[in-house]
């Protein structure tokens, strides 16, 4: 059975947020694995988040059917297998980078979600061979031509839903917790900021911290590192962070499970919010054996006021007027 104490942390950002370096200080604690890549299996499309919503919000049968189908794929393309599988994530496979078996331990749950099975097609999902082979079984009234068909996954009742997501987890973060000999998993997942109170339904125990940055430092340092990611026009920026500021802040803070802090913060007062991370998540500070070996504030330092160097003050004042009360003072 799993162990429901599963201690798991996750790291959420804002794109260039900074959640990089808290989740470099969180190497340097000798109890805890950091693992090694970002966890897009949750926030990412056909992830766990688009299962929810197929499965619990707008469930149909065919709904179901086409949700548990592209998270299989999605797993697939995660934890490529040869040559077709190098896109969409280039450079991913999380049987290599997080654990040997994540793979198989998704298939799993996938199985674990499907009530019941048939052999069947949907019109607007399947590929034009098996459309065929429909067309073909319409005019020869032949069952057997049904062999052909693929099956249609029925998930349903609603409860098994996060039931077997908690047991998933679980079984991921034990499978870590004995390879590596840690009492915690950290992740990095990314979009968790903007939907944390669902991840938290997906965990049996866990602690979310939300790190947020000067948007102004965001956009000069996409415009020095090019990131295809963030908007260029600053016009279009400002869009875009309120957006994602917007959706932050609908979110209901459970303080005893989701900590928001400011980079600028994490750096410059440094030893007061490593005492307040460490706390937060139930970790001594005697744990905090690598001091500054991954994450070192004199070093960090030189990412903060990178707006005060950008070349157009136009656009630093724009986002200062439009995004003020999320600008680090």
């Amino acid at each position: 059975m799993a162990d429901v104490n599963n201690d798991a942390i996750i790291i959420g950002g804002f794109g260039a947020s900074g959640s990089g370096a808290l989740y470099d200080f969180m190497k340097e604690i000798d109890i805890c694995h950091p693992v090694g890549t970002e966890l897009r299996i949750f926030t990412d499309p056909d992830g766990i988040m688009s299962l929810e919503s197929a499965l619990i919000d707008n469930w149909s049968p065919y709904q179901s059917d086409v949700a548990i189908k592209r998270f299989r794929k999605l797993v697939i393309n995660l934890c490529k297998k040869g040559l077709f599988h190098i896109f969409p994530y280039f450079r991913v496979n999380y049987n290599k980078q997080i654990i040997g078996d994540f793979g198989k331990i998704s298939r799993n749950y996938a199985d674990s979600l499907v009530l019941f099975r048939y052999r069947g097609i949907w019109y607007g999902s399947d590929d034009f061979l098996n459309l065929c082979i429909h067309a073909v079984n319409r005019i020869v009234f032949s069952k057997k031509v049904l062999k052909f068909n693929k099956d249609i996954y029925i998930s349903y009742p609603k409860e098994d839903f996060y039931r077997q997501t908690r047991i998933y987890t679980s079984e991921i973060i034990n499978s870590l917790k004995k390879k590596h000999g840690k009492q915690h998993v950290v992740f990095d997942a990314g979009y968790a900021s903007l939907n944390y109170n669902k991840i938290l339904g997906y965990f049996n125990s866990p602690k979310i911290i939300v790190v947020h940055r000067d948007p102004r430092d965001i956009f000069a340092e996409s415009a020095a590192k090019q990131w295809k990611f963030i908007p260029r026009d600053v016009g279009d920026f400002i869009k875009w962070y309120g957006c994602l500021m917007d959706r932050a802040d609908q979110e209901e803070i459970n303080k005893e499970k989701v900590m928001r802090i400011n980079f600028e913060n994490l750096i410059l007062d440094y030893e007061r919010s490593i005492d307040i991370i460490l706390s937060f998540s139930g970790i001594e500070k005697a744990h905090h054996v690598y001091k500054k070996q991954y994450l070192n504030p004199d070093v960090s330092k030189k990412n903060i006021g990178l707006w005060k160097k950008y070349k157009n003050k136009e656009d630093m004042d724009e986002i200062y007027t439009k995004l003020k009360k999320y600008c680090y003072e």
